[in-house]
C-alpha cells in the first residue's frame, strides 16, 4: 500500500512595506496654495501615478532628489511659482 504524503504549506513571511517618505506635510500642501498659488496633486508618486490622463492640463511633473532618493511629484502652477516653492522647501 502506498500512502500519500501530505505537503505542508509553508508560511512565507511577507516583508513589511516600507513607509512612504512624505516630503510635504499637510500644512505645507495647504499653504502652498495660498503662498505660491500652486497645488501638489501627487506627492512622491510612481511614474504611473504622475503620468495620468486625469490630471489637469496645467500640471507639471517635478523630479527632484532628497537624501539620494529621486522623487516625482505632480503639481500645478506656473513654472516660476513651482520653482520658487520647491527651491524654498529644499534649498
Amino acid at each position: 500500500m502506498t500512502e500519500e504524503v501530505a505537503t505542508k504549506e509553508e508560511k512565507k513571511l511577507e516583508p513589511k512595506p516600507e513607509s512612504k517618505f512624505e516630503p510635504w506635510s499637510k500644512e505645507e500642501r495647504e499653504s502652498s496654495k495660498q503662498k505660491y498659488a500652486c497645488e501638489i496633486l501627487v506627492s512622491n508618486g510612481t511614474l504611473a501615478d504622475v503620468h495620468t490622463t486625469q490630471a489637469p492640463n496645467d500640471a507639471w511633473i517635478i523630479k527632484y532628489t532628497v537624501d539620494d532618493k529621486t522623487l516625482l511629484d505632480l503639481s500645478r502652477g506656473t513654472k516660476t511659482k513651482l520653482f520658487d516653492m520647491y527651491y524654498d522647501k529644499f534649498k
